[in-house]
């Protein structure tokens, strides 16, 4: 009878091992992305607080502390209006569980696309070193060439916004009614 109730308890404990390892590389399975931006207003680095990376297949958001769990390697869109360009966003690229610390650019001017910025700030607003967007306003890629550039009445753009890409060919061109509400935007090849 020894013999069997040994065969059981090492089973027994086989299959905990086993569990145990399923549950630890689990956990395992995961990274952290932390993101600050280079302010070009303040000659600073400062956190992004919220953003999210975002592929086909999944989007994962950032929480309060601005770390974002990932579960699945792979490419991501950084995505965040506090480090829009207008073009395409950044592209980050996880090829292992481990923690990623980032630094991109910021911008100037960028609008605000999330709740939660700051203040009495709501999505749609646009802002200028963290100032609402007044008058005629444009802001620069590092090679001098406008970025972007538009009027704006409170911080929304009324008229047309124009996006260029770094050469100064204009790529993107949205139209604004006077309550800044969006009417169209086209794409420009």
């Amino acid at each position: 009878m020894k013999p069997d109730r040994l065969k059981i308890t090492t089973r027994s404990l086989l299959l905990l091992f086993t569990l145990f390892q399923s549950y630890v590389h689990g956990q395992a399975q995961e990274l952290q992305y932390t993101c600050h931006k280079k302010s070009v207003c303040k000659e600073r680095l400062v956190q992004v607080k919220r953003f999210s990376l975002s592929n086909s297949d999944t989007t994962f958001r950032s929480n309060d502390n601005g770390i974002c769990y990932v579960t699945k390697l792979g490419t991501y869109f950084l995505l965040s209006s506090e480090i829009d360009t207008g073009v395409e966003p950044p592209k980050v690229e996880f090829k292992s569980f481990a923690d990623y610390r980032d630094t991109v650019q910021s911008w100037a001017m960028f609008p605000v696309l999330i709740t939660g910025y700051g203040d009495d700030l709501e999505p749609g607003d646009w802002l200028y070193c963290d100032n609402r967007c007044e008058g005629n306003k444009a802001d620069y890629y590092k090679n001098g060439q406008k970025r972007v550039e538009g009027t704006f009445k409170k911080g929304k753009p009324v008229g047309h916004v124009k996006w260029y890409d770094m050469n100064g060919k204009v790529i993107n061109v949205e139209q604004y009614d006077k309550n800044g509400k969006k009417i169209r935007s086209v794409r420009l090849n």
